[in-house]
Formats: structure tokens, C-alpha cells, sequence
């Protein structure tokens, strides 16, 4: 139990460091570039990431799991061939991009210098797609303190880069961005390539690729292919529509309250994932499942009004800290993401059976449901003449589905129905949430009353929740024993925080 903690805290800090770094350097370009650079930083980086989901087949984490499962010969043969095969996908995912840009980047990029840039995210994708490959190997062998080190290259090597960057593109060559988002990853793949190397777990390059290794890499993998490019996709889509109908600026507006609405929860709840998914999958009894389900959704019904409080009280500091103050009129579309944030925590707790059981039909029709309603839903309104504020209220109002659908689903697979004190607590929560935001709805700086205020509500709502609430360490004393170290496997549902 203890070497599952520290693995959590571990992954947790090196993720804290990576955001924290990525921040700090983003903050350098909003101050140095504005909306409209960031808003173009933006687009880039969540094309970016599409790409390398089309690359690498989303194989993260077919691969962890594949090498896992196996042992000595079979290991190593399986992580031989699906090397070569993210190698030759990635290969060829940079060609077509780099061959076709006359024809594709206009339609992808809204610059001038479209063509250039698709071509230099060519590049910069192989560098993701090397990084994706090694640490997932690094994953597989519970090689953590060398995973941590080598993800501690990347910001630091952001940090390096940003002020160049900035002269890069200040001079005219916006390729600079490109330089920024594909260097770092590069740098982690070195560290790792050499952490692999030097742990004896580096995979030989070879030409020969072992059929039923391959068939079971892509069944693995395809779902997750396909609700991944669907996540992606949506997200670069709807910073590609704002960008083409209302601006560069507002698109940067988005992008950043998207970017703070997702960090501080991924953060959170992923930190714990890393103990509620092994947990999850071994058992076997459908009470001790459901036991854990409570746990942790008591958990999340405490923990989860105070964070997105803070989150709330705070915001014009955390924009203007993490941003600038030029990025102030992103809090418009936060604060509606804000309040759908609650929601996204406690329909997690109620999702994440769907991939510890591998119940991928519910999975993917959940992500396929959720994605294209707020690719579509942000479409329709942009198309209608709305404002970027609109998009926050459909995050809120998709994630009210969601959690609807979440709760339903784990009555129906899993026999799990909220009792009255859950549901009182949800409700006390959501109260919490919605009385602060209408104390600090129109606020762009800090009020030291209604801070102070804030505070207290807070306090009470502690006092009162927690009142028949086991505390954390019951909760995870009356969790199974668990192996070694977890597995990671993906987080539902769309947390990605790139």
C-alpha cells in the first residue's frame, strides 16, 4: 500500500512540475505575445497533440500493458515489434504532413505561414511520438524514479527555450512556436532513450514484426485510438472555429480557461487514479466493488467544492499569475467551466469502472456522445452568432449529462445507487459552488470580503460534509492490497490538459 502512495505522489509531482513549468512559460508568451499569441500557441500545441495520437495509434498504453503482462522472451519480442511499428507509423504520419502541406495546412492552420508550420509539427510530432515510446517503456518496467527524472527535462528545457522563441517569433518566424512545442518532448526521449539503455530495458531495433504481437497491439489500441482522435480533434476544432470566426484573441481566451478548467482537476484526480483503477480492477466481488465506488465517491463530494472553490475565489489571481492580466476576459468562459468542473469530479468516480472492467462499448460511446456534442454544440452557437462565453455554458451543461448518464450507467453495470446522505452532499457541494460564484461573478480582482467570506462558507461546508464521512485513512485501509505498482491506464473522461 505504501509503495502505491509513493508511486502516486511521485507521478503526482512530476506532473506538478511539467504544469508548472509548461505554465511559467506560457505565462512568458501571453505577457510577451498576447491573446493573439497564445491563441495561436494554443491551436498548435492541440494539433499537435492529434497528431501524435494518429502516430503512435494512441499505443501508450497497449504498450505498458502488453510489455506488463508478459515475461523474458514473449517480453521482449512484443516490445521489439510494437517499437518498430510506432516507428514506421510516426515515419509516415511526418511524410504524408510533410509532402502535403501546400494542400492541408491552410485548412489546419490560420496563418500565413501555414506551411511552414505543418511542416515543422512533422518534425515536432516524431519527437512526441519518440517521447510517448520510451517513457511508456520506462512505465512498463516500473522504472519510476527514471520516468520522473526524465519528464523533469522537458519543462526545464521549455523554460531554456521560451525567451528565444519569443525573439523567434517577434522577428516574423512563427515557426519559432514550433521549436518550443517539439524540443522539449525531444529532450525527454533522449532521457529516456539513455534511462532505458542504461536499466538493460532498451528494445532492439528490428525489421521483423511478430504478427499476433502487432494483432494484439492494435486490438488494444483502437478504441482508444478512436476516442482519443476524437478528444483531440475536438478540442484543436473548437480553438480552430473560434479562432476563424471571432479571432486570434479570443481563441487564446478559450484555450486558457480550457487550460485552467482541466489542470487543477486532472492534477487531482488523476494523483489518485493511480491507487482507484489497480484497486478497481483485481476485485472480483461485485459488494467490494461497489464498497470502493462509495469510497471514493465520498471522497470526491468533500474534495472535490473545496478545490473547485478556491479555483473559483481565486481566478483573477491564478489568470493574471499563470497569464497575464491581458487574458482577464477568459474568466467569462472559466467561470462557466468552473461549475462544470464539480460535475467532471464526480462523474470520474463513477466512469473509471467502465476501463478497469474493460467495458469499452460504454466507454466509447460515452466519449463519442460527449465529444461530438461539445465539438457540435460550440459550432452551432459560434454559427449562430454567440460569443466564446457560450462555449463555457455548454461544458457545464454537457457535463450535467454526463454525470446524469455516469450515474445511471454504474446502477445498471454495477448495481452502485447514490444513497440520501451522498446525494445530500452532492447537493451541499454544488450549493457551495454555485453562492461563491454568484459572490464573484463579474469580480477581475481579488476582494479581500468576499475572500474572507468564501473562506468560511468553505469552512462550514467542511464541518457539515464531513460529519459522517470516514476519513482518508479508513477510506484507504478498507481498500484491497494491491501489487507492486499500478499499471497507469488512460483517465476518462477528455482530461487532457495540453
Amino acid at each position: 500500500m505504501r509503495d502505491i502512495l509513493l508511486a502516486a505522489l511521485k507521478v503526482a509531482a512530476a506532473t506538478l512540475a511539467n504544469l508548472l513549468g509548461w505554465m511559467l512559460a506560457v505565462k512568458i508568451i501571453s505577457v510577451q505575445l498576447g491573446a493573439a499569441g497564445v491563441g495561436l500557441f494554443g491551436i498548435l500545441r492541440q494539433l499537435l497533440q492529434y497528431l501524435v495520437v494518429v502516430a503512435t495509434f494512441a499505443g501508450h498504453t497497449a504498450l505498458i500493458q502488453g510489455i506488463a503482462s508478459r515475461v523474458d522472451e514473449a517480453q521482449r519480442r512484443f516490445a521489439e515489434s510494437v517499437q518498430t511499428l510506432m516507428v514506421l507509423m510516426a515515419a509516415g504520419v511526418a511524410l504524408v504532413l510533410i509532402l502535403g502541406a501546400p494542400v492541408i495546412a491552410p485548412s489546419l492552420i490560420p496563418h500565413p505561414q501555414a506551411i511552414l508550420l505543418l511542416r515543422w509539427l512533422a518534425l515536432a510530432a516524431l519527437c512526441m511520438a519518440a517521447q510517448t515510446l520510451y517513457t511508456s517503456v520506462l512505465t512498463a518496467y516500473r522504472l519510476l524514479d527514471q520516468l520522473v527524472i526524465s519528464q523533469l527535462v522537458g519543462p526545464v528545457c521549455a523554460l531554456l527555450l521560451v525567451l528565444p522563441m519569443v525573439v523567434l517569433v517577434r522577428a516574423g518566424a512563427s515557426s519559432g512556436f514550433v521549436l518550443m512545442l517539439g524540443l522539449p518532448p525531444a529532450a525527454v526521449a533522449l532521457a529516456a532513450f539513455w534511462a532505458t539503455r542504461k536499466a538493460g530495458r532498451l528494445p532492439a531495433f528490428r525489421t521483423a514484426i511478430d504478427g499476433k504481437d502487432a494483432a494484439y497491439f492494435f486490438r488494444m489500441s483502437s478504441v482508444l485510438l478512436m476516442t482519443g482522435l476524437l478528444n483531440t480533434g475536438a478540442q484543436y476544432f473548437m480553438n480552430r472555429i473560434v479562432a476563424a470566426r471571432i479571432g486570434l484573441s479570443m481563441a487564446g481566451y478559450y484555450w486558457v480557461a480550457w487550460t485552467l478548467s482541466m489542470a487543477y482537476v486532472t492534477l487531482a484526480l488523476g494523483s489518485f487514479g493511480n491507487y482507484y483503477m489497480p484497486s478497481l480492477s483485481r476485485l472480483q466481488d461485485p459488494e467490494d466493488r461497489r464498497a470502493l465506488m462509495r469510497s471514493y465517491l465520498q471522497m470526491a463530494v468533500v474534495a472535490m467544492p473545496v478545490l473547485v472553490s478556491l479555483a473559483i475565489l481565486f481566478k483573477p489571481l491564478v489568470v493574471r499569475v499563470m497569464f497575464s492580466a491581458s487574458l482577464l476576459p477568459a474568466l467569462s468562459v472559466m467561470r462557466w467551466m468552473l461549475i462544470g468542473d464539480f460535475f467532471k469530479g464526480v462523474s470520474w468516480v463513477l466512469s473509471f469502472p467502465m476501463l478497469a472492467f474493460h467495458e469499452l462499448r460504454w466507454f466509447f460511446w460515452t466519449e463519442v456522445a460527449f465529444t461530438l456534442g461539445l465539438a457540435g454544440s460550440g459550432w452551432a452557437v459560434l454559427a449562430a452568432g454567440g460569443g466564446v462565453e457560450w462555449l463555457g455554458i455548454m461544458f457545464l451543461a454537457l457535463y450535467l449529462c454526463y454525470t446524469a448518464v455516469m450515474v445511471y450507467y454504474a446502477y445498471v453495470s454495477h448495481g452502485f445507487v447514490i444513497r440520501s446522505g451522498e446525494a445530500y452532499r452532492i447537493a451541499l457541494g454544488a450549493g457551495l459552488i454555485l453562492v461563491l460564484s454568484a459572490m464573484t461573478w463579474q469580480h477581475r480582482e481579488l476582494h479581500g470580503w468576499t475572500v474572507l467570506l468564501g473562506l468560511g462558507l468553505i469552512g462550514l461546508f467542511l464541518a457539515f460534509s464531513l460529519r459522517k464521512v470516514a476519513s482518508f485513512r479508513d477510506l484507504f485501509s478498507k481498500s484491497p492490497k494491491l501489487a507492486e505498482a499500478p499499471v497507469p491506464r488512460p483517465t476518462p473522461p477528455s482530461e487532457s490538459t495540453e
